[in-house]
């Protein structure tokens, strides 16, 4: 635990590195601390920044709108870091489900769908309750300067005490200061939700006081249903997923500069004025100018939506769409994305939704390189990563760790899960670049929905109530990429 504490010394002295978009270096930008007098926050947590910057250096690791030029592409930690190799079983942990007293990490059946780092605590995103018949809002937090194998590690705090429907969450997002729950689901009758969710990481997690709800409803009727998020340093943006009769598509965002339950704060965007057939967006990415909508869709879409943040987020003209599926026709239905510094990559999940067998779901993933004009096809590649492993389909979610890409498993229609990992400095398309673990040699439970990074760990959040809490060792010493952005999902 000795880089754990190292870790977050160096995030509570400085706050986030932002040297570089490609890796986290020795120098650091000094932040706003807010909490006790002593340092610390109200509950014994890292210091974070306090939210009011109008400039975009929220955080400092967030950059600001128009962000730092992507880099030459992503590059090695300076000072060198030391990364885990990922075949071997021993640099993996398994815990759980933690006996924490209300039911812990799957203790009451929950499932989880995507998670959060704000500098000390990792959180477990709740979407569902056991056997899929009701959704959850038990949020699940580790405390990284814990044992991961000791129960008092974990707490937990039921979002449903302070608004019934908090419930049914996909992905969050940090902003510095505070987590926001990305709402998506109310029941399995097609109500979806817009209630969001938000923590103040200063004040004590076991107290509904801490905690705010606003419903983006108010704002637009249509704007539920969302699937992940992204935070540019000022607003704090929703991917509309899902709604009455197919896709959402209406995008929206807040603006962490304002009072949080005022609608004004808020703004919403039906993406269809800008392209008919925009919609069903899982996930969302921040490249330190643009955020990357990444396409799912209930008709299998390979259409991202890119939103510049310079413009107007209300008109047709901040925004571009480029349909992977002009690249190769497989390049669609994506689950979650991740940006390295340079590229985005587009985590693949399905290409056919008849389910229940192998040949339903995706493993060609899809990379855009920032530095290349956004609707030419020579910016995009794609790669299969079943070629490398048959079992290596159907992900949900990706993490970065400042060198290597994971792609999440999440197990669908019974397939082996196998985490898959892309060396950064390595050619896209080489099978030689990759390398695989498939988790049934440290658990026989099915299903990750998301993960997160802390700077040392990899997280890999349980979709099934059997699955376990699971962390990879990743690096050492410990230190967070700069492109990081608030959200992994």
């Amino acid at each position: 635990m000795a880089g754990r504490r190292a870790l977050v010394a160096l995030l509570a002295g400085a706050a986030w590195c932002t040297v570089s978009l490609t890796a986290c270096g020795s120098s650091f930008s000094a932040g706003s601390q807010p909490g006790g007098p002593d340092g610390s926050s109200a509950d014994g947590g890292v210091d974070v920044v306090d939210g009011s910057t109008v400039d975009g250096t929220l955080g400092d690791a967030m950059p600001s709108a128009d962000g730092p030029a992507p880099g030459d592409g992503p590059g090695l930690d300076a000072p060198p870091a030391t990364y885990g190799d990922i075949t071997n079983p021993s640099a993996w942990q398994t815990f759980g489900p933690p006996a924490v007293a209300d039911g812990g990490v799957h203790g009451g059946g929950d499932t989880y769908f995507g998670g959060a780092f704000d500098g000390r605590y990792v959180y477990y995103v709740p979407i569902e309750y056991i056997g899929d018949t009701t959704f959850s809002g038990r949020v699940v937090r580790y405390d990284t300067q814990a044992n991961f194998l000791t129960s008092t590690a974990w707490s937990a705090f039921d979002l449903a005490t302070v608004n019934p429907d908090a419930i049914g969450f996909v992905g969050a997002v940090f902003d510095g200061h505070y987590v926001y729950f990305v709402p998506a689901f109310r029941d399995h009758n097609g109500d979806y939700s817009g209630l969001v969710a938000r923590y103040d990481t200063t004040a004590s997690f076991a107290s509904a006081a801490s905690f705010d709800v606003f419903d983006a409803t108010a704002v637009n009727a249509s704007a539920d249903g969302f699937g992940g998020g992204a935070f540019d340093g000022q607003y704090v943006y929703f991917a509309p997923y899902v709604g009455q009769g197919g896709n959402g598509h209406m995008a929206t965002r807040y603006d962490t500069t304002a009072s949080f339950d005022t609608a004004t704060s808020w703004a919403a965007f039906d993406l269809t004025t800008a392209s008919a057939t925009a919609g069903g967006y899982l996930g969302a990415v921040f490249d330190g100018r643009y955020v990357y909508y990444v396409p799912n869709g209930s008709g299998l879409s390979g259409l991202v939506a890119r939103f510049d943040t310079k413009a107007s987020f209300g008109s047709p003209a901040g925004w571009t769409f480029f349909d992977m599926t002009t690249v190769h026709g497989l390049a669609k239905g994506f689950a979650g994305g991740v940006f390295d510094g340079r590229y985005v990559y587009f985590v693949p999940h399905f290409t056919n939704q008849a389910g229940g067998n192998p040949g339903a779901y995706s493993g060609r993933v899809g990379r855009y390189d920032t530095q290349g004009p956004f609707a030419m096809a020579s910016s995009w590649s794609t790669f299969d990563v079943s070629t490398v492993n048959a079992l290596a389909v159907g992900f949900i979610g990706g993490v970065f760790d400042g060198r290597y890409v994971y792609l999440v498993p999440a197990g669908p229609g019974g397939i082996q899960m196998v985490t898959a990992r892309f060396d950064t400095t390595a050619a896209f398309t080489s099978s030689s670049s990759w390398s695989m673990f498939e988790m049934t040699q440290i658990t026989s439970a099915p299903g990750f929905q998301g993960g997160a990074f802390d700077g040392e760990y990899v997280y890999l959040m349980g979709g099934d109530p059997t699955t376990p809490a699971i962390r990879f060792d990743a690096k050492t010493p410990p230190s967070m990429p700069p492109s990081y952005k608030g959200s992994f999902f």
